[in-house]
């Protein structure tokens, strides 16, 4: 993971933060917390989008 620079636990990056983002190349990553019924934080999506 942090061949790419993504915080280390990334669970504790986004308690502080509402996601973490960076451009790699020609993506954009992003991942960000899943939440159930608006309280709990079952698991993470990570996306990756052409730029």
């Amino acid at each position: 993971m942090s061949k790419y620079g993504i915080p280390d636990p990334i669970k504790e990056y986004t308690d502080e933060h509402e996601f973490w983002g960076k451009n790699i190349g020609d993506a954009e990553v992003t991942i960000e917390e899943i939440e159930y019924q608006g309280e709990e934080k079952i698991s993470f999506q990570l996306s990756i989008s052409l730029i």
